[in-house]
């Protein structure tokens, strides 16, 4: 009998990202009315560490580390513990656990660590508890992840590159054999912070306005930029610095960029580092 499960919650980049300009009622999810999205999302090598131990007493105990572990509650509201809580409410469990996280990716930077960690929680407990989890067929899957966010489907799924509509419950798998050779390079710049709340209503004001969107993969790109110049500077430095592909990943307001190689992804890393608070080279595949 498995007594505990250890996994990766890897993080994601954005290769195209649009919004819709209309909000509609999610019927899966309760609450507000959303945006519907459509983009292509990609798993990249940051992860956070994640491992849930079968415990006594009943009770969801959360033990956090790592260099992100201060930016995020460690309480009943981080997203592992509601995703552990939803879970067991849904099938009528209670059983005792411990969720260690180690908090490697940067919270709230479009780099979608927070759904992530909630996915994977979601997969540990299904191996952990099979004969509980086992009789949930996919809609009730599908309203649980929801619940948590339009993200968190996309990281539940086995799938590396997809794209993902709706709102977010549609997870279409896209081939990506060809990129398995690149390099990735995510960057945050200092002192920009863009909760995704706010970078929705920065879009819907943005078009209000009757402002043009960029040409752009991305739809917050436009809004994002005009608000802080420095992330359209750190892109175009990217490209110039040989990127095949850069911009911004969701909401932002964390930046990516694709290489060819690694060793001129590695160039670039040296090139932008230090005028960033946190930059991470990685290799697709």
């Amino acid at each position: 009998m498995t007594e505990s499960v250890s996994i990766l919650a890897p993080a994601k980049i954005n290769l195209s990202l649009a919004i819709g300009k209309r909000k509609f009622r999610n019927p899966l999810r309760k609450g507000d009315f959303f945006h519907k999205v459509d983009g292509v999302f990609l798993k990249i090598p940051l992860s956070d560490e994640i491992r849930v131990k079968k415990t006594s007493g009943g009770k969801i105990r959360l033990s956090l580390s790592g260099v992100f572990a201060g930016s995020i509650p460690n309480n009943d509201e981080n997203i592992v513990y509601r995703a552990a809580h939803s879970l067991f409410s849904m099938i009528g469990f209670s059983p005792g656990i411990e969720i260690t996280l180690k908090k490697n990716i940067p919270p709230q930077s479009g780099l979608g660590g927070g759904s992530s960690d909630g996915a994977h929680v979601l997969k540990a407990l299904r191996t952990l508890f099979p004969e509980k989890t086992n009789p949930l067929n996919p809609d009730e899957w599908m309203k649980l992840l929801l619940t948590l966010g339009s993200d968190v489907p996309f990281f539940f799924s086995e799938e590396t590159m997809a794209r993902v509509s709706s709102f977010g419950e549609q997870v279409i798998p896209i081939r990506h054999e060809k990129m398995k050779s690149q390099a990735v390079i995510v960057a945050m710049l200092p002192r920009i912070f863009a909760s995704t709340e706010w970078a929705y209503r920065e879009l819907d004001e943005y078009r209000k306005s009757g402002k043009i969107l960029l040409a752009s993969n991305n739809d917050f790109e436009a809004p994002i930029f005009s608000r802080f110049p420095d992330l359209k500077e750190l892109k175009d430095d990217l490209l110039s610095l040989g990127a095949e592909e850069a911009g911004l990943t969701g909401s932002g307001s964390s930046m990516y960029a694709l290489f060819q190689s690694y060793s001129s992804a590695e160039k670039a890393t040296q090139k932008i580092k230090k005028r960033c608070s946190f930059c991470e080279l990685g290799k697709l595949g």
